[in-house]
């Protein structure tokens, strides 16, 4: 896995580079390399986080029946719903995570979590944040 696209201003590549991956995988939380993402099976990842339902919660979330994956995926947000229905449409999208991981940067005080993992038709994976 390369960041290219990740970048807060006033780090360094190899700063970044020194991230971890937390992952819930086949029912157990752990942490692996960045480089070790491609070799996870997708299906076998479960959200890393699911937010909980409360009485004035401004956000919409809800589960998603894929058809390209015959599973549900989780999703927090209409516009993650939005962007499910729309890779879930796409031919050259072969499998999907939603909530897939944390990276996080210990040395630098910084975590985030990508919206969706998909894999391509091709093999190759992208990461997906929803703006």
């Amino acid at each position: 896995m390369i960041l290219t696209t990740f970048a807060p201003s006033g780090h360094t590549a190899s700063e970044l580079a020194a991230g971890t991956v937390e992952v819930k995988y086949g029912g157990r939380v752990c942490d692996i390399g960045p480089d070790q993402v491609s070799e996870l099976e997708l299906s076998r990842i479960d959200p890393i986080r699911i937010s909980k339902a409360y009485p004035g919660r401004e956000n919409y979330s809800g589960v998603y029946w894929s058809a390209t994956t015959r599973r549900h995926h989780w999703f927090e947000s209409l516009y993650e719903k939005t962007a499910l229905s729309i890779l879930d449409r796409d031919p050259g999208v072969a499998d999907i995570a939603t909530q897939p991981f944390k990276l996080r940067w210990g040395s630098l005080g910084m975590t985030h979590f990508p919206d969706f993992l998909i894999r391509r038709s091709d093999g190759s994976r992208l990461i997906v944040d929803v703006g």
